[in-house]
């Protein structure tokens, strides 16, 4: 299902972005009629609120699989501060007393 909606965004997002893209040729060729403003306009606001949703989309993927991966620098911080813990551990401790 979300690979649907991010699908539908991006179909949607290149549809827009076409429609932008002829606008755009037909203004280098000549002003742009007042009802082709209204629907440049349109189209750029749209297009925008796909953005919005294409970035809200991604940030929520992202923490799904955050949570379901984990952060993997957190296991190799982990073995790190556990093998540098080993390392620093004093395990006997001889001590030597001379009597004079």
């Amino acid at each position: 299902m979300e690979q649907n909606c991010t699908r539908e965004l991006g179909n949607t997002k290149t549809n827009v972005l076409k429609q932008l893209a002829e606008l755009e040729d037909i203004r280098e060729n000549r002003t742009l009629r007042p009802e082709e403003i209204t629907s440049k306009t349109t189209l750029i606001s749209e297009f925008e609120d796909i953005a919005k949703r294409e970035e809200i989309a991604w940030r929520q993927r992202s923490r799904a699989v955050w949570q379901e991966q984990g952060d993997r620098s957190t296991n190799f911080f982990h073995r790190t501060a556990n093998a540098h813990r080993r390392m620093n551990t004093v395990s006997k401790l001889k001590v030597r007393r001379k009597f004079d």
